[in-house]
C-alpha cells in the first residue's frame, strides 16, 4: 500500500514536471536571415509624382564600416546599426544615427520591416516602409520607400545591400 501511493506521487510529479517542461520553454522560429549582416552598398533615389528619377546616389564598401549593418534575431526582432543616415534631399543632406531597433514578419517568399522609430524632428513627418526583397545564405536586400506628408517632396527610395 505505500509503494502504491509512492508509485501515484511520483506519477503525479512525473505529469507534473511534463508539462511544466513543455509550457515553460518556449522556442524561438529559426529564420533563414538571423544573425548579423555587414552592408555594402546603398542606392538612394528620389522620384516624382511621375515616377521620373530625379535623383539617384550609390554609395559602395568604402563608404561603410563595421557600424553599418543589421541583426536580425529569431525571435522576429533586429537592429539597423549605422555610421550615417543617407537619403536624397534639395540640400543632400546626412544624418548621423546610431542604431534603429525594428520588428519583421515573413509575408509569403520576404519579410516587412517595421521600424520602431526614435523621434527625429527632421523625419517626424515622414513614414517608412521597408520590405527584405531578396535573400540568399550569403546576401540580402532591403528595399525601403520614404513617405512624406508634405507632396512637394518627392518619393525617396533606398536599396540596401548586406552580406554575410
Amino acid at each position: 500500500m505505500i509503494f502504491k501511493k509512492m508509485k501515484e506521487k511520483y506519477a503525479l510529479l512525473v505529469i507534473v514536471y511534463v508539462i511544466i517542461s513543455f509550457t515553460a520553454c518556449k522556442k524561438d522560429k529559426n529564420y533563414p536571415i538571423a544573425g548579423k549582416w555587414q552592408e555594402t552598398k546603398l542606392r538612394v533615389y528620389t522620384q516624382n509624382s511621375s515616377g521620373v528619377i530625379l535623383s539617384d546616389t550609390t554609395y559602395l564598401g568604402s563608404n561603410f564600416s563595421d557600424l553599418d549593418y543589421i541583426q536580425f534575431n529569431n525571435n522576429g526582432t533586429g537592429v539597423i546599426g549605422s555610421s550615417g543616415w543617407y537619403y536624397e534631399m534639395p540640400q543632400n543632406q546626412v544624418l548621423v544615427a546610431n542604431a534603429q531597433t525594428f520588428s519583421f514578419a515573413p509575408i509569403g517568399s520576404r519579410f516587412a520591416l517595421t521600424l520602431h522609430l526614435q523621434n527625429n524632428s527632421n523625419m517626424s513627418e515622414s513614414s517608412v516602409a521597408d520590405t527584405l526583397s531578396n535573400y540568399s545564405a550569403n546576401m540580402l536586400t532591403i528595399h525601403s520607400v520614404y513617405y512624406f506628408e508634405n507632396p512637394s517632396v518627392p518619393k525617396t527610395m533606398s536599396d540596401a545591400y548586406y552580406s554575410k
